[in-house]
């Protein structure tokens, strides 16, 4: 932009019309003829300058056609700032030329002076090559006639060489099929290993065309500008995928807004980057899953669950229990706690993935129930929860990164490094290094998404905004169980093969049709318990099974591992004796294995059977439905001693709900079930 003075024939843009400066008329006013129509208007000097630093006028400087046919195609059209560095210094060395002749400082004129001024501007800038008299009369006479506008000195070299293509359309046709067939794929080739392709398909073309008429084979070079050309988000939709493409092309705004704690809570799972050890025996039982929900606002964890069943809708209840309940009980538990945890509510909106577990009937019913949404987010898309999916790459690094046995998180990071051979830590002592690191470390020090400490803005802001709690904590625990429904018969209620009843149940059946079917709602961590629904006082009261001896502290899991088993050795034959003999059979063989470790298969799913089989649960994991906090232990697939033969044929993680139909009515008939 030109520094331009007012003067005689200087023009002006006022009004949308074009005015030319004609003469002076006194005390500041000048007068303005229109190029149109020959308006002549009297206005001031001052007028003139509110107007042009307004925006309502401008001055047109003697011949902008210049300026705007050297800025053409180029992006620093207004602003030399924006041109490459490079440019920046060959416009200030040519304005040095110009600046000379403009203003000289000896007393000649014509070509000496123009030789004067490049021998006198060449050594004070240190030019190396300076400017021929022709080049800088070129120079001179565009900066004059662009009104003194510098813009006019950037070089045109970008635009030089040819702007059109050399080579006929079909020769153009074959290189963009090729490109869009052979190049633009997910397997990724060279620029290299696809030419040969564009020349067969030319010289084909060529075979049907007669002497004169033969296409021009394109080189290496050709073929590589055309690639150099393709948009971008083609370019890696087509050889990294759709979801690569969007990702890059994706813009990134202020995300997410909340105002208040448990506004928004965002749910996920990650299996943590450690080897742990087992808590009896310390042997090495692998990688432990985490389930974390985040608070949003205050970016505060308010729940989770630790430990060895996979991603599941048992895992989502077990993290959601623990995020609605205070936790009081940590410092219990881990006394190097020192900080407090003071996150307890439901939430408002609970922000979930695509992952089964989150679509399941039971979290749909209690998230109802508990006046909470369900949010789910779209598939392939992590960023939109990104709160919890950057607080575990928090977690594995900060945490995890150097305690023994580590597995980083990848194969090339670790190198010769092997988290088996180095597992220390037990997984008990890991539930309290999480504790630890969630109250004392993470929600103790500033969070930059938030510009402020977790924990002192939950305590600020629940003042404010008090979390929402359960009216009755035995309508929390019912509520986050699973549930179905089931004939009520003479012997009680059949679940998964085993009988319950008691003189409530008994009461309730004298009440009701024959067979009538009843909802009821059952831990799958703890199976000797269930809870059925009343349908006249419409509340839930408990009912325990009749197997009691073998089915205290059993999950679900974990029963139908042992009725596989008895199946398998009792050709079909199932009754409660054999279930109890073959659940002490189990744990002795797993519990031996593990003190003396031979191979490294099965591991995972012996741990998973000891981690709520009625053996190594915590004393105060005991009571029922969503009595105990999170519960830890157990184990997962990694290495480690496997188990003596006859191996144990363990369910996959997919049979999880699948019931067990067999029957045990004679058995239940013998001892005629009892309140």
């Amino acid at each position: 932009m030109p520094a331009i003075r007012l003067g005689l024939n200087t023009r002006i843009n006022l009004d949308g019309q074009v005015f030319a400066v004609r003469r002076k008329v006194g005390n500041g006013i000048i007068q303005l003829e229109g190029e149109n129509d020959g308006e002549l208007r009297n206005v001031s000097r001052d007028e003139i300058a509110s107007a042009v630093m307004a925006g309502n006028a401008s001055i047109v400087h003697a011949d902008s056609s210049q300026v705007s046919a050297q800025a053409k195609g180029n992006p620093a059209d207004i602003d030399l700032s924006a041109l490459p560095q490079s440019l920046q210094k060959e416009v200030r060395r040519r304005h040095a030329y110009v600046a000379a002749v403009e203003s000289p400082t000896v007393p000649l004129t014509g070509r000496l002076l123009h030789q004067a001024c490049i021998a006198e501007v060449a050594e004070r800038i240190g030019d190396a090559g300076p400017p021929v008299f022709q080049t800088l009369y070129r120079w001179l006479k565009k900066y004059r006639d662009s009104g003194g506008d510098v813009r006019s000195l950037i070089p045109n070299s970008e635009r030089r060489g040819n702007r059109k293509r050399r080579f006929p359309q079909e020769v153009q046709d074959v290189i963009q099929r090729v490109i869009q067939e052979r190049f633009l794929i997910t397997e990724r080739p060279r620029v290299s290993d696809i030419i040969a392709a564009v020349q067969v398909d030319i010289q084909k073309l060529n075979t049907a065309c007669s002497a004169d008429c033969q296409l021009p084979v394109p080189s290496y070079r050709t073929l590589l500008r055309e690639v150099k050309q393709i948009d971008r988000y083609q370019f890696i939709k087509g050889r990294y995928g759709k979801k690569a493409a969007d990702m890059d092309s994706r813009s990134i705004g202020p995300g997410v807004t909340t105002s208040r704690p448990l506004e928004r809570v965002e749910i996920d799972h990650t299996k943590l980057d450690i080897i742990v050890c087992d808590d009896l025996f310390g042997v090495p039982i692998g990688r432990p899953w985490l389930t974390v929900c985040i608070d949003h606002f205050t970016r505060m964890p308010v729940g989770y669950y630790m430990g060895f069943t996979p991603p599941s809708t048992d895992s989502v209840l077990l993290a959601l229990r623990n995020s609605i309940r205070p936790k009081d009980w940590v410092r219990q538990r881990h006394p190097d706690v020192t900080g407090d945890w003071p996150c307890y509510g439901i939430p408002e909106v609970l922000v979930t993935d695509n992952g089964a577990e989150f679509h399941s009937q039971d979290l749909e019913l209690a998230s109802l129930q508990l006046g909470m949404s369900l949010q789910h987010t779209k598939v392939k898309a992590p960023w939109t929860k990104g709160v919890v999916e950057r607080f575990f790459g928090e977690v594995n690094r900060a945490l995890l990164g150097g305690i023994p046995g580590t597995t980083f998180n990848s194969v090339a990071a670790r190198g010769d490094y092997d988290p088996q051979g180095n597992a220390k830590i037990r997984l008990s002592q890991l539930d309290g290094l999480l504790c630890k690191w969630f109250v004392d470390v993470h929600g103790a020090k500033v969070h930059s998404g938030i510009s402020d400490i977790p924990a002192r803005r939950w305590r600020e802001s629940a003042d404010s905004y008090p979390p929402r709690l359960p009216a009755d904590i035995r309508d929390l625990d019912i509520l986050l169980a699973r549930s179905s429904d089931h004939k009520l018969r003479q012997l009680g209620i059949q679940l998964n093969g085993l009988w319950y009843n008691n003189e409530a149940l008994v009461n309730l059946r004298s009440r009701s049709q024959k067979n009538v079917s009843v909802s009821i709602k059952f831990d799958p961590q703890d199976i000797s318990t269930i809870h059925v629904l009343d349908p006249e006082t419409r509340r839930y009261f408990p009912v325990a099974t009749t197997a009691k001896d073998y089915a205290v502290g059993l999950g679900l899991w974990q029963h139908k591992v042992i009725v596989r088993q008895v199946r398998e050795r009792n050709e079909g034959a199932v009754d409660l004796k054999s279930l109890a003999l073959e659940k002490e059979r189990l744990h002795e063989m797993i519990e031996e294995s593990m003190a003396k470790p031979r191979r490294r298969e099965g591991l995972a799913k012996a741990g998973r059977f000891l981690e709520a089989g009625g053996k190594r649960r915590p004393p105060e994991d005991h009571g029922g439905i969503g009595q105990h906090p999170p519960m830890v232990g157990g184990a997962v697939e990694q290495s480690s001693p496997a188990l003596p033969e006859p191996a144990v044929r363990w369910f996959e993680d997919e049979d999880d709900d699948v019931a067990v139909t067999f029957d045990m009515s004679r058995t239940a008939k013998a001892e005629r079930a009892t309140p």
